[in-house]
């Protein structure tokens, strides 16, 4: 069953991916650092949230839910939200990486 913990987490999370994918989208500078400040969190509270066993009111366990609805297609769109929010995360930090040290140019 899901609780309202995890229905707002949710809603949280989203929101969060939403401002993030526009500012990358409209080149804003702080894209980057928002990418990897809110990519790493996601993936990992999405994992929390449905691939540990019950543990609390901000669990939905996909294992062992059984007549739940739980699908292949469920299992299917919360691991490519998990591996899609590493990817933001992994890419914003290599961004900031970058920008924080800039390479040198060819004969610098």
């Amino acid at each position: 069953m899901l609780t309202w913990e995890v229905f707002w987490a949710g809603m949280l999370s989203t929101a969060m991916g939403v401002v993030t994918i526009v500012l990358v989208f409209a080149r804003h500078h702080l894209a980057p650092l928002l990418a990897a400040a809110v990519g790493f969190p996601i993936a990992v509270g999405v994992g929390a949230v449905h691939l540990l066993p019950h543990w609390s009111a901000l669990s939905d366990a996909f294992p062992g839910s059984h007549g739940t609805g739980v699908t292949a297609l469920s299992w299917t769109v919360v691991l490519l939200e998990i591996f899609g929010a590493l990817a933001v995360g992994v890419a914003g930090l290599h961004l900031v990486r970058r920008q924080r040290f800039p390479t040198a140019a060819p004969g610098d």
